[in-house]
Parts: C-alpha cells; structure tokens; sequence
C-alpha cells in the first residue's frame, strides 16, 4: 500500500520502532509517502506531523527536505 500524507514542508517526523531496514529519501513535494503493507505499519497524522508507531518491515520513508527526523529504534 502506499500512503500519501500531506504534511507541509518543514514537518516533524518521529519513527519510534522500525522492525526492518529504514531508508529515508528528501524531496520538493509537501508530503510524507511510503510504500509497506498497511498491517506492518501503525502511524498518526496530523498537520505538520508523522508519528510512525511501529513498522514490522522494511521502511522507505519519503520526506520533504525541510523536516526534522527522530528515530528511537531501528532494527535493520
């Protein structure tokens, strides 16, 4: 599945655990996207914010290149 998320350009972003590999791509657009089966992922949104709970698989994470990233853990 792939989820679009319109998060503006300067978003915060948190992955609190990531199970697999995590790659992160910056690029021009107002969004947040990634491509993982919806029952390996739980997130919260809202405007100028992604929370990405738990990601039981590998992540690749698109960002507008004005966010800010906290990562807790990452297993990959």
């Amino acid at each position: 599945m792939q989820q679009r998320i319109n998060v503006g350009m300067n978003p915060t972003v948190a992955v609190r655990i990531c199970e697999g590999n995590l790659r992160v791509i910056a690029h021009d657009l107002p969004e947040a996207w990634f491509d993982v089966d919806e029952d390996s992922i739980s997130f919260r949104a809202q405007e100028g914010h992604l929370s990405i709970e738990r990601c039981s698989d590998d992540l690749e994470l698109r960002l507008p290149h004005g966010a800010v990233l906290t990562l807790d853990v990452v297993h990959g």
